[in-house]
């Protein structure tokens, strides 16, 4: 199992955030792998991390082609876990709670090819009042900040807004289900950050999507004004 993650113009962010939070789960470096978005300057300010042991990647600028060198990069059936390059901490339901984020994961991957799914999820909301000790199957959304999946190259990712409604439909789609982890949920500061996809993600683009993703599934998705 290897972590990927796709940053953008956050060279310091990612370190005080994200891989400090691996850091504390004690996930090494050589299994944690930096797709960096932007121009020669952004990719030379991340250089650092290859000396502390990370591996470090070009990728193309956006959200959803960032995504999709990550599942070009890795060999179809890898167990990947992506995360973004701001996560504060995982939520656990059970305060103070001693757990592993390898092992819980690891877990999801074991429920995914038991039930013939490929995406692991977790809760979407950092809420202990809502969140329950149990991992659920079924047409459930997987927040985009913080989820694994059974690389495959069949999914192309092309939206700029939306990439997670996007997957977590289509792996629904496809697999029938996905898997999510109802007692785990990510923690970030949601759109309070500089650079990112913030910089290039706009309420028009979200919106285009919303209404692609109803011509597509119109079944499951419906606009509500």
């Amino acid at each position: 199992m290897n972590y990927a993650i796709c940053s953008y113009k956050r060279p310091l962010l990612i370190k005080q955030r994200t891989l400090a939070l691996l850091q504390r789960h004690k996930i090494e470096p050589l299994r944690i792998f930096v797709f960096v978005g932007g121009g020669d300057d952004d990719y030379d300010s991340y250089k650092y991390l290859i000396d502390e042991g990370y591996n470090l990647i070009r990728c193309p600028t956006g959200l959803a082609q960032a995504r999709n060198s990550v599942a070009d990069y890795f060999e179809e059936g890898a167990q990947l876990v992506l995360l973004d390059d701001d996560l504060r901490d995982i939520l656990h339901l059970k305060k103070g709670e001693v757990w592993s984020l390898d092992e819980e994961f690891a877990r999801g991957f074991q429920l995914a090819a038991a039930n013939g799914c490929r995406l692991v999820g977790l809760y979407p909301v950092a809420n202990r009042l809502w969140m329950s000790p149990r991992a659920l199957t079924g047409v459930l959304f997987c927040y985009g900040c913080a989820y694994g999946v059974i690389n495959t190259k069949e999914l192309v990712l092309t939206a700029w807004a939306k990439e997670d409604w996007c997957r977590s439909l289509w792996f629904s789609s496809k697999d029938g289900a996905v898997v999510r982890l109802e007692y785990l949920a990510p923690l970030q500061n949601h759109r309070k950050e500089s650079g990112g996809l913030d910089e290039v993600r706009t309420h028009q683009l979200e919106a285009e999507e919303a209404q692609a993703l109803h011509l597509q599934y119109p079944d499951t998705v419906y606009l509500i004004e």
